[in-house]
């Protein structure tokens, strides 16, 4: 079956990070894994230390691991659900500033293992 990855990054409002954050773990992250063909999830934090002391526009992302054989059909289903309010975004996120797109492998994974 393909494989994806659903790539989602985000910001708080000012002022609203706990909220966010409480929203983004305790109700969003379940949501999305309702979505059949969306079989993890994982959410991290921009690092203080960057490389050449560059800071990124968004603070957080979400990596979504997507295994499908149509991947158009979870799109449909995402959109359905945040259209319905079966996935309600919270007033806590920066809804004007998000960046979400999928990608495929392009090769295997690659570990270095001792």
């Amino acid at each position: 079956m393909p494989k994806y990855h659903l790539i989602v990054m985000t910001n708080p409002v000012e002022g609203k990070e706990q909220e966010f954050n409480d929203w983004y773990d305790n109700q969003h992250i379940r949501d999305v894994l309702a979505v059949p063909g969306i079989v993890s999830a994982q959410r991290l934090k921009a690092a203080d230390s960057q490389l050449g002391n560059r800071s990124s526009p968004y603070r957080y992302l979400a990596v979504y691991e997507v295994e499908v054989e149509n991947l158009k059909d979870v799109i449909a289903a995402i959109v359905e659900r945040g259209s319905t309010g079966r996935m309600p975004r919270s007033d806590a996120m920066d809804s004007s500033n998000v960046f979400t797109v999928f990608f495929e492998p392009t090769g295997p994974k690659i570990e270095d293992k001792p």
